[in-house]
């Protein structure tokens, strides 16, 4: 093949994607290198979604040889009914599984078929399972807290085609389906405390699992399914900034309110978190009808209060911060959860309307409300509070507390608040503290929350970082990149930024301000984080060459 060459990049790539998608099975590799008679690597590549029917050219060899398919079903034939009801039913799991769901999703009788197996306990399931790795036809995965196991992409798609034929497969996918839905409900209903850890741990590693049970119910018009994962998914994965599951409960919403599910305020909150994404006028509508339905009879919202932040965080977003407050106030007056949001509501949204002397007198009973229920998204909510409360008045204690905010984020992979809190520090750092610092720390918040396509939080910290250059003298770098946070409508509660812009236009000019404004406010979102960190590169490095680190007021 004098058109093939290993050294070149593209055909290299391929043929190591050929290898890794399947599995270094050496006949199956072997097929595909047949193949190359007609193929380039990268179509051989492209078209392994259908591996066995590509790799079926006869070859020389014993029968069980001939292709990919006989070599995997000798494999299956040498199995007892157990080990190859479990097998085959384990190909409906996108990307592992644990002792649970293999017992819950596989462990169940059919009806009939070859692959009707009886019910198979935990206990047997785990005798299963052994023997199936012994096999080599089951993987495991002890990296994590607990042990998972996988397939090969080949031995998956095989059992997958045969479930298909067998009728089964529409049966094992709804089991599958259902079950992911019992697991996302049920660690959402101990969140409070250790379970909300323990649910992000099981959440996010089965989020391929997630992705396929929820496509399979809305695909088969399960609706009351669907709805439960769409809801609870994106709802707790949002602190570990998933963002995905919240455009599936914004893409289920028509026929879950066609449908009347109970779960419907549930759903209609997790959409409403498009906020983050960009479209806070979307977020406030979404959250007020939840807060809607949920005083209605038939419906099961989240708990009091949740509906209502949810609610008051878009129309901050929207630029009414009088709104968020009167909400949260609301909050404060009740009792339990709603109480607890709202105290830490208030905390959050007083100081920057100039209210830091309330917020200061209510941030101890705020924090020690949220410390002693135990929830560490609320926890993480208030510690960005306090820090706020203190800033002008004990910039070094806001700091203090704020850097706990982010140890303790980070120790528990709640992306979300510790890009947040990393955000605030930088702010609070550029303002009283040392500008290399926040300079440094501008920039791992912006790049967390940009990657996770929270629009919102990439745009108020590129306002925070505006403030940081006018700081700087950096006059014209500094207004574009404001004009650029303009366009989210997050940038109404930075601390600094009205002065800031206020001694941009007496800089520059009004004329050149609103010039550079317009130019920040034309680009994308992508390119404006792009040039925000180029430039932080330049401070820098600027900074590094010249006078060395300063402390703001030297």
């Amino acid at each position: 093949l004098p058109e093939f060459n290993i050294e070149r990049t593209p055909d290299a790539d391929a043929v190591t994607d050929i290898c890794q998608q399947l599995d270094g099975i050496a006949l199956a590799i072997e097929l595909a290198a047949a193949r190359m008679v007609s193929l380039s690597a990268q179509d051989i590549r492209d078209h392994l979604g259908d591996r066995f029917r590509l790799l079926a050219a006869p070859r020389r060899g014993a029968p069980r040889h001939q292709t990919l398919r006989d070599v995997v079903q000798w494999s299956f034939d040498l199995l007892d009914t157990d080990e190859a009801a479990v097998l085959a039913r384990g190909a409906v799991f996108s990307d592992g599984f644990d002792l649970d769901a293999a017992t819950q999703v596989c462990g169940q009788p059919v009806p009939a078929g070859r692959y009707a197996a009886t019910g198979i306990d935990e206990f047997s399931m785990l005798d299963l399972l052994e023997s199936l790795v012994r096999k080599s036809l089951i993987t495991v995965d002890r990296t994590a807290s607990s042990i998972r196991y996988g397939m090969l992409e080949t031995i998956r798609q095989f059992g997958e085609g045969s479930l298909i034929a067998e009728g089964q497969i529409d049966e094992i996918s709804r089991r599958h389906a259902a079950y992911l839905a019992n697991q996302a409900v049920a660690w959402y209903s101990i969140r409070d405390g250790p379970g909300f850890q323990s649910g992000l741990d099981w959440l996010e590693p089965n989020m391929a699992n997630l992705r396929a049970g929820f496509r399979w119910a809305v695909s088969h018009g399960e609706i009351v399914i669907a709805t439960a994962i769409a809801a609870h998914t994106a709802i707790q994965l949002f602190s570990r900034q998933v963002t995905e599951p919240i455009s599936w409960a914004e893409e289920l919403l028509p026929a879950a309110t066609a449908a009347n599910v109970a779960q419907l305020p549930r759903l209609l909150v997790a959409a409403s978190l498009c906020t983050y994404t960009g479209r806070a006028q979307d977020g406030v509508m979404y959250s007020a009808k939840a807060m809607e339905l949920e005083t209605q009879p038939g419906y099961e919202p989240y708990e009091f209060g949740m509906s209502t932040i949810a609610h008051a965080n878009a129309q901050l977003f929207c630029g009414r911060p009088e709104r968020w407050l009167e909400l949260c106030a609301d909050l404060a007056q009740r009792d339990g959860l709603a109480r607890r949001i709202g105290l830490a509501g208030l905390l959050n949204g007083l100081p920057g309307l100039g209210r830091g002397e309330e917020a200061r007198a209510l941030a101890d009973e705020a924090l020690q409300a949220v410390r002693a229920q135990g929830n560490p998204f609320w926890v993480a909510f208030t510690l960005l509070g306090y820090g706020r409360a203190f800033a002008d008045t004990d910039p070094q204690s806001a700091l203090h507390v704020l850097r706990q905010g982010v140890g303790y984020t980070r120790a528990r992979r709640m992306l979300f608040w510790e890009a947040v809190l990393t955000r605030e520090s930088a702010s609070i750092e550029a303002m009283y503290g040392d500008l290399d610092r926040a300079l440094d720390l501008f920039d791992v918040a912006i790049a967390s929350q940009h990657q996770a396509n929270n629009v919102a939080h990439t745009a108020a910290a590129l306002a925070s970082l505006a403030v940081c250059f006018d700081r700087l003298d950096s006059h014209e770098t500094a207004a574009i990149i404001y004009g650029a946070s303009t366009v989210y409508g997050s940038a109404n509660r930075v601390k600094g930024l009205r002065h800031a812009c206020e001694h941009l236009a007496e800089s520059l000019g009004p004329s050149r301000f609103e010039q550079c404004v317009a130019q920040g406010a034309a680009m994308t979102l992508t390119d404006a984080v792009r040039f925000a960190r180029q430039h932080i590169s330049r401070q820098r490095s600027d900074r590094r060459h010249g006078s060395g680190a300063q402390t703001v007021g030297q």
